[in-house]
C-alpha cells in the first residue's frame, strides 16, 4: 500500500480489512507516520526514507518518533546512525 493517499484510491482501514479477510501480507510502502507510530503494529512491513531524509536532506539525527538533533557529521555517518536508531525505536515500541 502507499503511503501517500493521493496514490491509493482506498483507506487504510479498507486495506486491513481486505488484507485480514483474505490473509494477504500488509506493507506500506513509503512510510512516513512518524506521529502515528502505532501504525506500525498493524502491518507486517514497511519501506521508509526517514533515516535518508534526515541524514541527507536535512544533515540531522534521527533519534527517535518526532525527535531530530543537527549533526556536523558525515551524511553517510548520519545515515547509518538514523538507521540503527529507527530499528532501535521500532523494536522498543513493538515491545509495549
Amino acid at each position: 500500500m502507499p503511503y501517500r493517499d493521493q496514490w491509493r484510491n482506498y483507506s487504510f482501514e479498507w486495506f486491513l480489512q481486505v488484507a485480514k479477510q483474505y490473509g494477504f501480507k500488509t506493507w506500506i510502502l513509503g512510510w512516513w507516520w512518524e506521529n502515528y507510530p502505532e501504525s506500525l503494529r498493524l502491518v507486517n512491513g514497511i519501506d521508509t526514507t526517514i533515516p535518508e531524509y534526515y541524514a541527507y536532506k536535512c544533515a540531522k539525527l534521527w533519534l527517535d518518533f518526532g525527535k531530530t538533533v543537527e549533526s556536523l557529521d558525515p551524511p553517510f555517518t548520519k545515515f547509518v546512525r538514523n538507521v540503527v536508531n529507527f530499528h532501535r525505536a521500532i523494536m522498543r515500541y513493538m515491545k509495549h
